[in-house]
């Protein structure tokens, strides 16, 4: 299975204007919500999760959504809501895995303030999604999956749709200004490595 290296766990120079929000990205089920809930009470900030907005705008889980109308609209909205968080400061904000695929969402988000990708490996984000096969419901790109009756069946292709969706987003995510590991690691440590990356 391939696996996405982590190349740069080290903060060199990040310029304290791009510091009004911290904006955590990543593929889906790689912790982004709890760990950015962590960072925001570690680091006393606000915390907001985009998918979580736009399910409070819409009325509907993102899964219902997307299938009621499109992949298509969904990013719509996203792009909409990521304009209207382009005032907001002093938040840590968890953004949806395929939220960078759009150039001009990836300039919004660039304007957000600094990108920390959690990076965790795809073969330990499968295992945390097999414990709890809503986690794989939930998530629009993932649901059919859940559909499979056998074990190692899912397994395999939660792999593989993980590893699509990375070779897709792997440059997008490698243009965040902090990387952090976390195969090992609890939300709380890597709440705590982001905060020492970022050296506040």
């Amino acid at each position: 299975m391939s696996k996405v290296q982590n190349n740069k766990e080290t903060l060199s120079t990040i310029d304290q204007n791009l510091l009004p929000n911290i904006v955590i990205i990543g593929l889906t089920g790689c912790g982004k919500t709890t760990v950015g809930r962590e960072v925001a009470q570690l680091m006393r900030m606000g915390f907001l999760d985009l998918d979580q907005l736009i399910e409070k705008e819409v009325k509907l889980s993102i899964s219902d959504f997307v299938k009621k109308y499109g992949i298509d609209s969904f990013r719509r909205v996203e792009s909409d809501k990521l304009e209207q968080l382009l005032s907001v400061k002093n938040h840590v904000i968890s953004l949806g895995g395929g939220a960078l695929l759009d150039k001009k969402n990836r300039s919004r988000i660039h304007k957000l303030g600094v990108l920390v990708w959690l990076d965790i490996s795809i073969e330990h984000i499968v295992k945390r999604l097999l414990k709890n096969e809503m986690s794989i419901v939930s998530r629009p790109l993932l649901s059919d999956l859940s559909k499979k009756l056998r074990l190692s069946t899912m397994t395999q292709d939660l792999e593989k749709k993980l590893n699509d969706l990375m070779l897709e987003r792997r440059e997008f995510y490698e243009k965040a200004e902090v990387f952090v590991n976390g195969d090992y690691l609890t939300p709380n440590d890597c709440a705590r490595r982001i905060q020492s990356l970022l050296k506040v």
